[in-house]
């Protein structure tokens, strides 16, 4: 059976307008595979790079470590996003995966390719690359040798796990139902501020932490802080429905509570404030010892699942949002709607439903105020919704969601 399809006059206008139990777990002190740990404001230069570059993507400096460096996240997605997710790293610093930093670039392609239902539809990700700089930079900088003279706060650990204070920010979060006030150290009360303030009214959905070494990776959900106490059995099959995308992918990771998987309580970590807080589906990821480097492609296939997921319970995004500076506007005919995308200046522009996008055709002429292109014929999902892609001619580029009527 043939799908309908949709011809679209466009013109182009530039200047107008269920786990078990191990056997043995093993905790150990950072992941092998990243022996040469980027430096902190490597990190942040990436991000601040992929920014520079181009609309959906912002660096966010959300307060200052002990040491004075800055706590930076990035924000991912347009303005005004109605659902979020949040990854961060090296909570402990000596944990640091890579995943985020990796990761990074194919979220922010994700977002400005128009081809991503769930930045389409307003989804908004926060990463941030390192919560604890200070210990992260300790662990990277000082050498074994020194780290083993220097001692630690537990066997097989170096003060790298703690910030400069010699605090674990895990923790150190605000835990209601443990009766634990937190918040002591500038990090983690900046952090729970900083993401706060970054949902700007999002509903955050999914929150993973970053740490390691458990088994071939362990997924630690809520509670945390009690050995008796299980999540309302609503919320414990949500964290297990998007627990259960990582554990497709992250071979022989297993699933529970912190207390029945990893063998301890612990009172103020980030996913029980997560959950309490947010109700969100939130997870400790401990990685797999020397063997996370070689998954990275299985994380990017395990949040590609969970944010097509979010994507296919998200309402369409009525009319035209985006980047202030590009206007789309349609006029449905009898036989299709016209395309007007106005903005400052643009090269190139395409028509996307879902993964599947068309250039607007070849350039027949351009002017001073206009650029038109021949039409394209791009088959219309069944929710109308599309999306215009724009490369601005300051190499720009903005992602503006609309919902036509399919004829």
């Amino acid at each position: 059976m043939r799908r309908p399809v949709l011809a679209l006059s466009l013109s182009l206008l530039a200047a107008a307008c269920g786990a078990h139990k191990p056997t043995s777990l093993a905790r150990l002190e950072t992941d092998s595979d990243v022996a040469d740990m980027p430096a902190y404001d490597s990190l942040l230069d990436r991000a601040r790079n992929l920014a520079a570059s181009g609309g959906m993507v912002q660096v966010v400096e959300y307060g200052q470590s002990v040491k004075g460096r800055r706590l930076t996240l990035v924000r991912i997605g347009a303005g005004g996003g109605k659902t979020a997710v949040l990854m961060s790293e090296a909570t402990h610093g000596n944990e640091y995966l890579g995943v985020g930093h990796e990761l990074l670039p194919w979220l922010a392609e994700q977002a400005r390719s128009g081809g991503n239902d769930y930045f389409n539809k307003g989804g908004v990700v926060l990463l941030v690359p390192a919560v604890n700089p200070d210990g992260y930079e300790y662990h990277r900088l000082t050498p074994p040798e020194q780290r083993a003279q220097e001692g630690g706060p537990d066997s097989g650990n170096s003060w790298g796990r703690m910030n400069a204070h010699r605090t674990d920010l895990n923790r150190d979060f605000r835990v209601k139902g443990a009766n634990f006030a937190g918040f002591a150290e500038p990090e983690s009360k900046a952090l729970a501020d900083g993401v706060d303030k970054a949902l700007a009214g999002a509903k955050l959905r999914v929150a993973i932490d970053y740490h390691c070494c458990i088994g071939d990776g362990a997924l630690l959900y809520s509670y945390a802080f009690s050995e008796s106490r299980r999540l309302p059995a609503a919320d414990e099959a949500l964290v297990r429905r998007f627990g259960g995308f990582l554990q497709t992918q992250l071979k022989g990771a297993q699933l529970d509570t912190s207390p029945n998987l990893a063998g301890y309580a612990a009172v103020g970590t980030t996913m029980d404030y997560y959950y309490e807080t947010y109700k969100a589906a939130a997870i400790t990821y401990e990685g797999k010892y020397g063997g996370e480097t070689s998954r990275l492609e299985s994380h990017r296939l395990a949040w590609g699942a969970i944010l097509a997921d979010l994507a296919a319970a998200m309402a369409a995004l009525p009319g035209a949002a985006g980047d202030a500076d590009v206007k789309v506007l349609v006029r449905e005919t009898a036989g299709a709607p016209a395309f007007a995308v106005a903005t400052s200046g643009a090269k190139a522009a395409k028509v996307c439903a879902g993964a599947q996008c068309v250039a607007m055709g070849k350039v027949l002429s351009r002017g001073d105020r206009e650029i038109r292109y021949d039409d394209a014929t791009l088959e219309v999902p069944a929710d109308g919704l599309l999306t215009v892609v724009v490369e601005r001619a300051d190499g720009k580029i903005s992602t503006t969601p609309v919902r036509v009527a399919k004829r």
